[in-house]
Protein backbone atom coordinates (compact mmCIF):
# COMPACT_ATOMS: atom_id res chain seq x y z
CA UNK A 1 0.00 0.00 0.00
CA UNK A 2 3.17 2.13 0.65
CA UNK A 3 4.30 1.76 -2.63
CA UNK A 4 0.74 2.19 -4.38
CA UNK A 5 0.76 5.74 -2.66
CA UNK A 6 4.03 6.90 -3.70
CA UNK A 7 3.26 6.42 -7.10
CA UNK A 8 -0.12 8.26 -7.24
CA UNK A 9 1.62 10.95 -5.65
CA UNK A 10 4.92 10.74 -7.86
CA UNK A 11 2.28 10.95 -10.82
CA UNK A 12 0.28 13.67 -9.38
CA UNK A 13 3.81 15.88 -8.81
CA UNK A 14 5.71 15.10 -11.99
CA UNK A 15 2.40 15.70 -14.06
CA UNK A 16 2.72 12.31 -15.60
CA UNK A 17 0.20 11.12 -17.91
CA UNK A 18 -0.68 8.68 -20.71
CA UNK A 19 -0.54 5.05 -20.52
CA UNK A 20 1.50 3.77 -17.19
CA UNK A 21 1.56 0.46 -16.23
CA UNK A 22 2.88 -0.21 -13.03
CA UNK A 23 4.93 -3.87 -11.75
CA UNK A 24 4.47 -4.17 -7.94
CA UNK A 25 7.72 -6.69 -7.23
CA UNK A 26 7.70 -9.35 -4.91
CA UNK A 27 3.46 -9.22 -4.99
CA UNK A 28 3.45 -12.71 -3.35
CA UNK A 29 -0.19 -13.33 -3.37
CA UNK A 30 -3.01 -12.93 -6.12
CA UNK A 31 -5.15 -11.65 -3.01
CA UNK A 32 -3.14 -8.50 -2.56
CA UNK A 33 -3.73 -7.79 -5.84
CA UNK A 34 -7.29 -7.03 -5.44
CA UNK A 35 -6.63 -4.95 -2.20
CA UNK A 36 -4.39 -2.98 -3.97
CA UNK A 37 -7.00 -2.14 -7.00
CA UNK A 38 -9.47 -1.05 -4.24
CA UNK A 39 -6.73 1.41 -2.26
CA UNK A 40 -5.30 3.15 -6.10
CA UNK A 41 -9.05 3.45 -7.13
CA UNK A 42 -9.94 5.36 -3.55
CA UNK A 43 -6.46 7.55 -3.90
CA UNK A 44 -7.04 8.25 -7.37
CA UNK A 45 -10.10 10.42 -6.97
CA UNK A 46 -8.10 12.64 -5.03
CA UNK A 47 -6.25 13.76 -8.11
CA UNK A 48 -7.06 16.51 -10.19
CA UNK A 49 -6.23 14.83 -13.58
CA UNK A 50 -8.72 12.23 -15.03
CA UNK A 51 -7.64 8.97 -13.76
CA UNK A 52 -8.59 5.60 -15.01
CA UNK A 53 -7.18 2.30 -13.06
CA UNK A 54 -7.75 -0.54 -15.32
CA UNK A 55 -7.29 -4.59 -14.06
CA UNK A 56 -4.22 -6.29 -13.35
CA UNK A 57 -2.85 -8.19 -16.15
CA UNK A 58 -1.79 -12.33 -16.54
CA UNK A 59 1.58 -10.78 -16.26
CA UNK A 60 0.83 -9.22 -12.81
CA UNK A 61 1.22 -5.47 -14.06
CA UNK A 62 -1.31 -3.29 -13.66
CA UNK A 63 -3.10 -0.54 -16.09
CA UNK A 64 -3.88 2.68 -15.87
CA UNK A 65 -4.32 6.20 -17.82
CA UNK A 66 -4.14 9.32 -16.50
CA UNK A 67 -5.65 12.56 -19.13
CA UNK A 68 -3.13 15.40 -19.74
CA UNK A 69 -4.02 19.01 -19.06
CA UNK A 70 -1.47 21.48 -18.52
CA UNK A 71 2.49 21.17 -18.55
CA UNK A 72 4.99 18.45 -17.38
CA UNK A 73 7.30 18.88 -14.95
CA UNK A 74 9.98 18.57 -18.05
CA UNK A 75 8.04 20.76 -20.07
CA UNK A 76 7.88 23.84 -17.36
CA UNK A 77 11.84 23.35 -16.87
CA UNK A 78 12.56 24.31 -20.63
Amino acid sequence: MEAASEILRQLRLRNITGIIVIDFINMSEHTHEADILTFMKKEARHDFQKVHIYEFTKLGLLEMTREKRGMSLRECLK
